[in-house]
């Protein structure tokens, strides 16, 4: 857990640095995302699924991987079988994901330096076990520049690659459309979902879409129903400090998380959360829009109190295996340096 401690201080510490436009920002920044990228890349034996994606580089399942893998997934996973190196299959999909995370954030956020800590509170120790799903909500992410520049074309390239990675991205389709439907007819199709919830199980199975996670009662090994009640909580909250002249963005994103909790209230903690994922990454471009539309005075409070919730939220969710004493895939951090 004092690794973890430590590199939220100097993340936190390098990213103040940055957001304060001071002579080193720049190099500030540079400096944040190495950092962040190196953790990713360099860790051993860190998430749920590590083990998984270990064994079929070491045991050179080349026929698990085609049937189990879309075909990017399952190109990236094959060069890693080449080359005989189980671990670089980690490193094939880390660096691309949290580079478009990094530059989705540059290209979008009103405040880079909020939004890259939120992303590493609330994602960070998801996207390090769901590592080809982590490289399709990054696509998705990043393609958001096209749904504000309204070039159609250029989304939908960037969806199927993504989907080529990890088939569930085809859900964020819709995303280009959203802005025209009003939230009332948002929460009149959520209950739709709800009802029409065991033909989109069927649908799931049929596309070969989280068969593995098909089942209710399904709990993601670190806090799964913690990790929705939050998130539930996080909407209302914004919903509750939301300035009346608030963006046209601002609402935009609040649509795409209200139909993330759908999802994830549908089909349960575990498959609705991963489902959710390419919904709930949208936080880290409302939040600091919902800031930069309130008054100062009130701006310099809300920013502490998220602070105080993202860090709150982080160490929770790395502390859950130890309150309930099972085994933790996060603590203690390990290195292919120091295993």
């Amino acid at each position: 857990m004092i690794f973890y401690i430590f590199f939220l201080v100097v993340i936190g510490m390098l990213l103040y640095i940055y957001s304060k436009k001071m002579p080193i920002s720049k190099v500030a920044q540079v400096t944040s995302s190495i950092l962040l990228v190196l953790l990713v890349i360099c860790r051993y034996d860190i998430g749920y699924d590590y083990h998984t994606y270990y064994s079929f580089v070491e045991d050179k399942n080349v026929e698990l991987i085609e049937f189990l893998f879309s075909p990017f997934s399952a190109y990236l996973a094959y060069i890693a079988v080449y080359f005989d190196s189980p671990h670089l299959i980690f490193i094939l999909f880390g660096i691309p994901t949290f580079v478009l995370i990094l530059c989705g954030i540059s290209n979008n956020s009103r405040n880079y330096s909020l939004s890259v800590f939120i992303f590493i509170c609330l994602f960070l120790i998801n996207f390090l076990s769901v590592i080809r799903q982590a490289l399709a909500v990054a696509l998705c992410f990043y393609a958001y520049r096209y749904i504000v520049e309204r070039k159609l074309f250029k989304y939908l390239c960037f969806v199927v690659i993504a989907a080529l990675f990890h088939s569930s991205a085809l859900i964020v389709l819709p995303f280009f459309w959203l802005h025209k439907i009003k939230f009332r007819v948002l929460f009149v199709l959520s209950i739709i979902f709800f009802v029409l919830k065991s033909i989109l199980f069927n649908l799931f199975l049929e596309l070969d879409l989280y068969t593995s996670y098909l089942s209710e009662d399904g709990v993601i090994p670190q806090g799964g129903s913690f990790i929705l009640y939050f998130y539930i909580l996080l909407f209302v909250f914004c919903i509750l400090i939301c300035s009346r002249n608030k963006p046209d963005n601002v609402t935009y994103f609040l649509k795409i998380i209200f139909l993330g909790i759908t999802f994830a209230l549908m089909f349960g903690p575990h498959l609705g959360e991963r489902i959710s994922l390419y919904f709930y990454i949208y936080y880290v471009l409302l939040i600091p829009s919902i800031l930069d539309s309130e008054k100062y005075e009130y701006r310099k409070y809300f920013t502490k109190l998220f602070y105080f919730l993202f860090i709150s939220y982080f160490f929770l969710l790395l502390s859950f295996p130890f309150i309930k004493g099972t085994h933790s895939f996060y603590v203690p951090y390990k290195t292919i340096f120091w295993k």
